[in-house]
C-alpha cells in the first residue's frame, strides 16, 4: 500500500490539473482533483505524482504535480489508518473511552472507512476521528483482536524514497593545495620564505606545494611598525612588495588565528592535481 497525500494546493483554481499520462504535456482531463481530497500513491516520479483517490472529489486516477511555483501542493499524510477487519460483524465495535469496560457506541466503524488518529496508539487502543465512511465520528478502536489486524496504517512515507545506494570510499587523492607566492626581488621572496616558513610547518610539506617567484610588482611597502626585527632590515633596503592577500597565518602560545601583519604577496592557489 502506498503512501498517502492529502490535496493542499489548487484552492483559487478548483482543485489540481489532472492528466492521464506522466508528462505535463500529456492530455488533460475535464474534471479536477478537489482541495482536500485524499489520494494514494501508485507511482512517482521527480515532482510528478500517480495517484489512487481514496475519498474526495476528482479522477479516480490520473498524474499530478506535487507543487507548483515552490509551493507545495500535496502533504504527506502518516496519521491516517485504514479500517481493514469487521467485515463479518458490520464494523468495529467503538467505545467512548480507552478502557475495553467504558461505554460502547451504538454504530459501528464501518469496514473501508478512513480515520485519523487523534493521539498515539496506547495498549493497542487507537482514539480517532472519522474521515470518510460510516460509523461514529470519533471514539476507540483496537487495533487487533486475537492476532487479527483490524487497522492498518498509511505507508511511511520515509519508506517509498529510494534508499541511496552504498559507496566505497574514495580512494586517497593526490591533490593538494598549491600556494604561489610572487615577490618584486630576489630578497623580497627570501623574506617571504621566512613569513611562509611557520605555516609551511604547520600545513606539512606534503599538503602544499609553494612556488616562490620573481615578478613585476607595483605595491608599496607599509604598515612596516609591525616588522620583526629582520622584516625591518629587509624593508629598510626600500624593497617593494605587492599583496592579493592581505592576512598571513600566524601561531601565538599555540593559538591559531587570522591576523592582519603587512601587504604580502601570497595568492592562495585552487586546489588542483598535483
Amino acid at each position: 500500500m502506498g503512501p498517502i497525500w492529502e490535496v493542499v494546493g489548487g484552492l483559487q483554481r478548483g482543485g489540481l490539473l489532472v492528466r492521464i499520462g506522466k508528462d505535463t504535456s500529456s492530455e488533460p482531463l475535464a474534471d479536477r482533483l478537489q482541495t482536500g481530497a485524499f489520494v494514494r500513491q501508485l507511482e512517482k516520479d521527480g515532482d510528478r505524482l500517480c495517484y489512487e483517490l481514496l475519498f474526495g472529489q476528482g479522477p479516480q486516477t490520473g498524474w499530478i504535480s506535487c507543487a507548483s511555483q515552490g509551493k507545495p501542493l500535496l502533504a504527506a499524510r502518516s496519521d491516517l489508518w485504514e479500517v481493514v477487519g469487521g467485515g463479518e460483524k458490520g464494523g468495529l465495535l467503538v467505545r467512548r473511552g480507552r478502557d475495553l469496560t467504558s461505554e460502547a457506541l451504538e454504530e459501528r466503524l464501518a469496514t473501508g472507512s478512513w480515520v485519523k488518529e487523534l493521539e498515539p496508539p496506547k495498549d493497542g487502543r487507537l482514539h480517532f476521528a472519522r474521515l470518510a465512511g460510516s460509523g461514529p465520528e470519533e471514539g476507540y478502536v483496537s487495533l487487533q483482536v486475537g492476532g487479527k489486524e483490524l487497522l492498518k496504517k498509511a505507508a511511511s512515507h520515509q519508506a517509498a524514497i529510494p534508499a541511496a545506494p552504498s559507496s566505497a570510499p574514495s580512494a586517497p587523492s593526490s591533490r593538494k593545495l598549491r600556494i604561489f607566492a610572487l615577490a618584486g626581488s630576489i630578497t623580497c621572496k627570501e623574506l617571504l620564505k621566512f613569513q611562509c616558513g611557520q605555516l609551511a610547518a604547520l600545513l606539512g610539506k606534503d599538503a602544499v606545494e609553494w612556488t616562490y617567484a620573481e615578478g613585476t610588482v607595483f605595491h608599496p611597502w607599509e604598515l612596516s611598525e609591525q616588522l620583526s626585527d629582520f622584516e625591518r632590515t629587509v624593508a629598510g633596503k626600500r624593497q617593494q612588495l605587492i599583496s592579493w592577500y592581505e592576512d598571513i597565518y600566524h601561531c601565538k602560545q599555540d593559538e591559531m588565528f587570522f591576523r592582519k601583519t603587512y601587504l604580502l604577496c601570497l595568492r592562495l592557489g585552487p586546489v588542483v592535481g598535483s
